[in-house]
């Protein structure tokens, strides 16, 4: 986490209550707790989640974004995943 509590709280509460606002947020703040909190807002800012950071709850998340599967890392494209992205994403 942020040395910067104040700050880092700050934009803990501005994702959430608008999940979008991660793509303002400054990548030193980005860490797993506040991207997480952005993702469970709006499904679609996986593309402004530092890879270093996402996991599979984020992309579990992020798979009924039709652009989710280009900002997953490769690591949690398993067979079980893309299975399951395929049928949440059919119609």
């Amino acid at each position: 986490m942020c040395e910067n509590k104040l700050d880092y709280n700050y934009y803990l509460d501005y994702v959430s209550d608008l999940g979008y606002r991660l793509r303002k947020v400054p990548e030193e703040f980005k860490d797993e707790r506040l991207c997480l909190q952005a993702l469970k807002r709006d499904k679609h800012m996986l593309e402004y989640v530092p890879e270093s950071v996402i996991t599979l709850e984020m992309c579990e998340i992020a798979i009924g974004s039709y652009m989710s599967m280009d900002y997953i890392p490769e690591k949690f494209k398993t067979y079980e995943f893309c299975k399951k992205a395929v049928s949440v994403n059919s119609y």
